[in-house]
């Protein structure tokens, strides 16, 4: 199965950018979508999105519209590591 990352971060996030460099670094695609620095917002997308820290990294199937919580930064490097892709 085909996958690629969305990811939710905010500005000035040392594990957001590490995020996106361990994505490039290993040439998998993904999409960002970053947030601002309005903290109210903040604690409303990570209530969304059931997850409490940034980046949120989601695995999206090429196959189908499915998203699947990874987590942070640490699940993410995990699950590529691991080769779970």
């Amino acid at each position: 199965m085909n996958e690629n990352y969305i990811l939710y971060t905010k500005p000035g996030c040392p594990w957001c950018e590490k995020a996106v460099i361990l994505l490039n670094d290993k040439k998998i695609s993904y999409d960002i979508i970053a947030l601002g620095s309005d903290e109210r917002l903040l604690t409303e997308v990570k209530k969304a999105l059931r997850w409490p820290t940034f980046p949120a990294v989601f695995a999206r199937s090429t196959d189908s519209a499915t998203l699947q919580l990874i987590g942070g930064y640490t699940d993410l490097e995990s699950r590529l590591e691991g080769g779970d892709v």
